[in-house]
């Protein structure tokens, strides 16, 4: 909605960058790495432009798939591997093994960490390492960036409900609660449906990750709930939705997963596998995940950049606020943390953790 120029010039122009970006990434006359491999858009993506890149030379690839077959896919990842012509390297991982990496997930992380596929990650940097892989090139963040996840799609059908008139909405919502009485699974999700969409956002997009609010008075205990208040993380996304220009809802709520699902979930993660695995180039700190231009990434380098928030702690300056130092991160919309900035001397500086 703010760019100029037909949906094909800007499509375009958007691969041409993309194509740029991974390129340029590519680490230059090494032999020690490779890529993760899910089978999924972003990863098959990286994949795709590398191989074709260098079409002499085989892409290394690793993948993990699960013992139980609902939640196995390494079926993709084979027909992208074919497809490109990898030297692929995978691996299941079954019940046992997944509870046995639970207590490496934990050392691996100094904060808590709920992201299921922390497992998968670790055990795909495990298999990496035993091939002597240094670096693993790795992409998060596609459906966040580009506004591709199915949650945006029904966000937008509940921003179509929360904006009918006040009694059309209290119509609704009070059939809702009939049909939430039903032992029937579709009426209760018609209930959950208008209890929701009745919230203005981002109240309304993150109800379903609310769990220190579900769950306050079980899960945590007395000392802390005296220290953090009920909602303390919904009026966090409160304030940070609120920042920036004035934008249409799909670039707010996208705005705050760059922030939240992006930073302080997905890079949280290959973060914590990859330094529990050290990967590095060298020049660059172990446990580095090096990311095409356009993901938040860090790139080789002499020196460190000063520390910035990577969800593993602060280090404002001194005098700032908390809420100065998020508007200072977010007022523009870009992802401060764990993303690579240029210094003045053009050198390439790798983001240090926190």
């Amino acid at each position: 909605e703010d760019l100029d120029g037909s949906d094909a010039e800007l499509a375009a122009t958007l691969r041409e960058r993309m194509v740029a970006s991974v390129e340029a990434w590519r680490p230059p006359g090494a032999t020690d790495w490779g890529c993760f491999l899910s089978g999924g858009t972003d990863s098959s993506s990286i994949v795709s432009i590398l191989a074709r890149q260098q079409p002499d030379t085989q892409v290394r690839t690793f993948s993990i798939g699960f013992a139980e077959e609902g939640y196995d896919e390494l079926g993709f990842a084979r027909t992208v591997a074919e497809a490109c012509r990898t030297e692929a390297y995978s691996a299941r991982v079954d019940s046992g093994q997944a509870v046995a990496l639970v207590g490496k997930v934990v050392d691996a992380y100094d904060q808590p960490f709920g992201n299921s596929s922390a497992i998968p990650s670790m055990a795909c940097a495990e298999l990496a390492a035993e091939h002597g892989i240094r670096v693993l090139v790795a992409g998060d963040g596609g459906d966040e960036i580009f506004g591709g996840n199915e949650r945006y799609a029904k966000d937008r059908v509940m921003e179509a409900f929360y904006r009918l008139p006040r009694p059309l909405r209290g119509l609704g919502r009070a059939l809702g609660g009939l049909a939430g009485r039903s032992p029937l699974h579709l009426l209760q999700r018609m209930h959950n449906f208008t209890e929701r969409a009745s919230l203005p956002n981002p109240d309304r997009f993150y109800s379903d990750h609310g769990f220190g609010s579900e769950y306050y008075a079980r899960l945590l205990q007395p000392e802390l709930r005296a220290r953090v208040e009920r909602d303390a993380s919904l009026a966090f996304m409160r304030e940070v939705y609120a920042l920036g220009s004035p934008a249409s809802t799909l670039h707010r709520i996208m705005r705050l997963d760059l922030y939240m699902a992006i930073a302080q979930n997905d890079l949280v993660k290959v973060e914590g596998a990859s330094h529990h695995d050290p990967l590095s180039l060298p020049g660059s700190g172990p446990g580095r995940f090096h990311r095409p231009p356009g993901h938040p990434l860090q790139g080789p380098g002499p020196q460190q950049a000063p520390p910035v928030q990577t969800g593993h702690g602060q280090s404002p300056a001194a005098g700032d606020t908390e809420q100065e130092e998020a508007r200072l991160r977010l007022a523009d919309c870009r992802v401060a943390a764990s993303r690579r900035r240029l210094p003045a001397d053009g050198a390439r500086h790798p983001v240090r953790r926190a």
